[in-house]
């Protein structure tokens, strides 16, 4: 390689290798945009290609294609293959084949031994049904969000190459700060396939004066940052985009169906800052690198992918990037919470099964612990923070509070905890493993949920790629379980 790949990269390929030495075909890595998973993929084919074998990949879009392309022959790759309409890099006979899912739908598969999918979150029913007809070929999906419905049935194992937590913390990606304005309100906006019914979100959002809120807390706040507007539809796009114009500040809309050509002539003039607004509309700005420092989510969204996907594209680190504006027009933060806290409420592939009951119960213990807004000035802070930390504010049970309708946008906060390193989680989870181990020596027993209830009980996550090693539990441990027991026998009582 023509880069000398960071530590969790190695340990990436290095957990894919184990996972195919163990038998699987399917695997799913699991990691943030920004975090490199095209380097990856590229470390990947080199390995392959030492091994004799051919290699696949399979881009989502046709703008991914050459980029594609320039990744891989950046890291001395030979010249690949390309399957997408009458490229001029077509040529079968290649070991490697950069391919559009669209192509492949349409024409005959390559010969290749593995297969990598990326994006793989959106499932192309091409490529599962490729899967499901050669279950002996290796396939590979990259994604940031493996939320997708029914992933668990196509893919057999998953390695979380870094969690969003993580890449904050050490600065893979930049850190962002919230603004969020009073939820719209959505009571009435009907649930369609688990999405909001995009006709009546429109009418909500598109609002005269919701939109010229939206610039003019821009012209206040956004600092003249280059910014992507995600918006509903186009017409509310277009109702966005014309604001801004005439408030004198240049703004593109960008469509899915907008053409190549065209998208990369409305980039290069975002890159030179000609324009300010890039309005996005049903594409999460595939292909795009440019430098964003301030995003806008004016598009509620049920979807935790369109989510963490959208958000993402201001995460990306920079020159002179200090941190990424986010102005919540949607009411989508206070809704989900923070993004780094969706990622990590994520225990695993979706089978397509009913959830159990034990899983229903997870999900309302993390409904609860969502950012609420103080009911004196609206400032949001964490669950569980009593006194609000903007203005002090701290309600009595049951008291009434004039709440404060300004929609003037407010900080969204969090407060400030202390870092845990995985090795810190490792250890406290070995001595968990070990106490278990000394309780069934005296004949009690404790299952693997109480492990990971008490893990959770300590850093509201479930363990993850935790290994099962255990060892001795410290006077703290010991301590810490004890004072968990008491509690839950006073509730008890």
């Amino acid at each position: 390689m023509k880069f000398t790949p960071k530590d969790y990269q190695l340990n990436a390929v290095s957990s894919l290798k184990r996972s195919v030495f163990d038998g699987f075909r399917r695997i799913c890595l699991k990691a943030p945009t920004g975090v490199g998973k095209t380097f990856i993929a590229a470390m990947i084919v080199e390995g392959a290609l030492k091994k004799g074998n051919r290699v696949a990949f399979v881009a989502p879009y046709s703008v991914l294609i050459d980029q594609t392309v320039d990744r891989f022959m950046e890291q001395d790759l030979p010249l690949p293959g390309v399957m997408q309409g009458q490229h001029e890099l077509t040529d079968p006979t290649r070991p490697i084949q950069i391919c559009t899912a669209q192509t492949l739908g349409r024409r005959q598969k390559p010969m290749v031994d593995i297969v990598i999918v990326d994006e793989a979150h959106l499932q192309y029913k091409c490529i599962l049904d490729w899967m499901e007809r050669e279950p002996d070929k290796v396939f590979i999906g990259l994604t940031a969000t493996p939320f997708a419905k029914g992933m668990g049935r196509h893919y057999q194992d998953l390695i979380e190459i870094k969690s969003l937590n993580e890449c904050l913390d050490d600065g893979t990606l930049s850190p962002y700060e919230v603004y969020g304005v009073d939820n719209p309100d959505l009571s009435g906006v009907k649930i369609k396939a688990g999405e909001y019914q995009e006709s009546q979100l429109e009418e909500i959002m598109g609002d005269a004066k919701l939109v010229a809120n939206i610039v003019d807390n821009w012209l206040k706040n956004g600092e003249a940052r280059q910014t992507i507007v995600f918006a509903v539809n186009v017409l509310h796009a277009n109702k966005v985009a014309n604001d801004f114009d005439r408030a004198g500040i240049r703004a593109e809309v960008i469509v899915a169906q907008t053409p190549l050509d065209e998208r990369q002539e409305m980039f290069r003039r975002f890159q030179r800052k000609e324009t300010r607004i890039l309005v996005s509309v049903g594409c999460l700005i595939a292909g795009f690198d440019a430098y964003v420092d301030c995003i806008i989510w004016a598009a509620p969204t049920k979807s935790d992918i369109k989510f963490l996907q959208g958000i993402g594209r201001g995460l990306r680190t920079a020159k002179g990037k200090d941190y990424c504006l986010i102005f919540d027009h949607s009411g989508t933060f206070t809704d989900k919470g923070y993004i780094e806290d969706v990622d990590d409420q994520f225990i695993g592939l979706d089978d397509g099964e009913k959830k159990d009951a034990s899983v229903s119960e997870q999900e309302k213990e993390v409904k609860e612990k969502k950012p609420k807004a103080c009911p004196k000035c609206k400032f949001i802070k964490d669950a569980g923070v009593h006194e609000c930390p903007k203005c002090g504010f701290a309600p009595r049970h049951g008291e009434d509070v004039e709440v404060d309708e300004s929609r003037q946008l407010k900080k969204l906060s969090k407060s400030k905890k202390k870092t845990v390193t995985k090795e810190e989680k490792q250890a406290f989870y070995s001595e968990l493993l070990g106490y278990r181990k000394q309780r069934e020596l005296d004949g009690k027993k404790y299952s693997d949920g109480w492990v990971a209830h008490k893990y959770r009980a300590k850093f509201g996550v479930w363990p993850k790629s935790m290994n099962s090693r255990m060892s001795e539990p410290s006077p703290a441990t010991l301590n810490w379980i004890k004072s968990q027991n008491i509690a839950f026998a006073k509730s008890r009582g």
